[in-house]
């Protein structure tokens, strides 16, 4: 959902058929799509109010719990406690 998001927004260059092949991708790497669970929505919402975008909150709440790296340019995801790359 966030792909299409930033898709729509200008924040990430995928149009049309690029976005089946960033899934045709993450599929060949077996990746795997995390649900969002109400675990995780309780954690993001106990979370300090560094960050104000819910869709981040929600994405360092996972990462935590799951131990999880990010994968991200934001620097205000850095200031959690939770591993970022980019």
């Amino acid at each position: 959902m966030d792909i299409s998001h930033k898709a729509a927004f200008h924040k990430l260059p995928l149009v049309g058929s690029n976005v089946y092949k960033l899934l045709e991708q993450l599929r060949k790497y077996d990746c795997t799509i995390l649900p969002i669970t109400q675990p995780d929505v309780l954690a993001a919402t106990a979370l300090p109010l560094i960050h104000g975008d819910p869709f981040d909150r929600l994405y360092i709440a996972q990462a935590q719990r799951h131990r999880l790296t990010i994968l991200t340019k934001d620097e205000h995801m850095k200031k959690y406690d939770v591993q970022t790359i980019w």
